[in-house]
């Protein structure tokens, strides 16, 4: 699932600082610019968690430079996903953020 300025019912609001509303798209329809890496401040978000020790880290990763930005969170949960988004977001310039299919977005 994608993340983008636009509106409706799904939106997600991050913080009054960063007060984004975003809309979750499926990552099959996003924009064409964003698969060819044709613009900067386009994302991708994505967690790793280990089978033996079960951490979870969040990765964020900027398209065009593809540089990464990470974050270890406590759980996999969808409240602690958020919540580490919107701290990752806080300071960053975003056009949109693309995500997988996990129930955890």
């Amino acid at each position: 699932w994608g993340f983008n300025g636009l509106g409706n019912e799904n939106n997600w609001r991050f913080g009054e600082q960063n007060s984004k509303l975003l809309e979750l798209t499926s990552i099959n329809d996003r924009e064409e610019e964003i698969n060819n890496r044709e613009r900067k401040w386009d994302y991708e978000i994505d967690l790793i968690v280990s089978k033996k020790s079960k951490e979870v880290i969040l990765n964020m990763i900027e398209r065009k430079s593809r540089n990464i930005t990470t974050k270890k969170l406590k759980n996999k949960s969808k409240d602690v996903v958020k919540e580490a988004i919107k701290e990752l977001i806080e300071w960053k310039e975003i056009k949109s953020i693309t995500t997988d299919n996990g129930t955890e977005f």
